[in-house]
């Protein structure tokens, strides 16, 4: 039984890899504030990182151990990529960051908004801005779509200022 939920999910997570759309990497060297930006999206079901820590026994210290389920991480592998094509070879880029995240699930069984956002910001840290501490901002979204789930995303990174500097990306 457990093979066969196995290989249902390696088929699924196989559709997933197949389906990333691949979008274009932005700079706007017209303005003095030099903003970086980056879209992708990645078509498939959001998942939540708060849900997928599960507990499975206990260690000999007796604390209980915790495991991060194959199908989390496939789906920040699949981020991870998209935004890795998206950048072009790019490296990370420094400076204040903010995001537009549109999550378009396929039910209403996903979590809370407030929970989504962190496995995307993890999958891409370091790939697409240096650091996420970096972020000072970010807008999200969730609107039901029965026939194409996904994640759209739009990273803007002021490389001129940080986010203390109480300035604003527009």
């Amino acid at each position: 039984m457990q093979d066969s939920i196995d290989n249902t999910l390696d088929d699924v997570i196989g559709d997933l890899y197949e389906e990333i759309s691949y979008m274009e990497v932005i700079v706007d060297n017209n303005t003095s504030d030099n903003i970086f930006c980056i879209t992708f999206t990645v078509s498939a079901q959001p998942i939540t990182k708060s849900n997928q820590l599960l507990a499975h026994g206990k260690s000999s210290s007796g604390r209980p151990m915790f495991f991060i389920p194959k199908k989390y991480k496939d789906y920040a592998k699949l981020i991870k990529h998209a935004a890795v094509e998206a950048m072009h070879g790019i490296s990370p880029v420094k400076g204040l960051v903010s995001m537009d995240i549109a999550f378009y699930p396929k039910d209403k069984r996903i979590k809370d908004l407030p929970n989504l956002p962190k496995t995307l910001c993890d999958a891409i840290n370091k790939v697409v801005y240096t650091d996420d501490s970096e972020i000072g901002e970010i807008r999200m979204w969730k609107m039901l779509d029965r026939v194409n789930p996904r994640t759209e995303v739009i990273v803007r990174i002021d490389t001129e200022h940080k986010w203390w500097d109480q300035k604003r990306i527009q």
